[in-house]
């Protein structure tokens, strides 16, 4: 079972920059482990994705009202952990899971309107893991993703 908390704080600033957008989960284990542990836990993760909008360049023709596309760019940053026997491995318990820190570049698709609002967005995450969430990770405290997305708004 599980809760999450979002902010939009993005009335809060002008120009580029859109906001930090933070975000709160608290998670408790019902039935089972995800670890490798003997105890249900409880989990925290806590981020923030400060986030810029912006145009290559600027239109052509502003007067005609042409527009550029709007490029978002954000950086964010999640750690997860351990409130309460959630990273526990052979009876001890980490309280740091992990940090994601991460650079995502997202653009709009050109297609005609009666096919949706398409965006693709491209990303990279470098995760930092805790003892024990390295250990069920091949001993690996290190790992880079990358990731490719495509999402569309009817």
């Amino acid at each position: 079972m599980a809760g999450s908390l979002a902010f939009d704080d993005g009335s809060w600033w002008s120009g580029a920059f859109t906001g930090f957008h933070p975000t709160a989960t608290v998670a408790f284990e019902t039935n089972g482990q995800v670890d490798a542990g003997q105890h249900p836990g409880i989990y925290a993760e806590f981020g923030i994705s400060p986030t810029l909008k912006f145009s290559l360049r600027p239109p052509r023709d502003a007067a005609a009202g042409s527009t550029r596309p709007q490029l978002t760019l954000s950086a964010p940053i999640t750690v997860g952990l351990s409130v309460h026997d959630y990273y526990e491995l052979a009876g001890r318990d980490d309280t740091f899971g992990y940090l994601d820190v991460g650079l995502a570049l997202g653009m709009p698709l050109p297609l005609p309107k009666r096919f949706g609002s398409w965006s693709m967005t491209l990303a990279a995450d470098t995760f930092v893991l805790g003892d024990n969430t390295a250990l069920v990770n091949h001993d690996d405290h290190f790992e880079v993703v990358g990731r490719l997305g495509l999402s569309c708004e009817l």
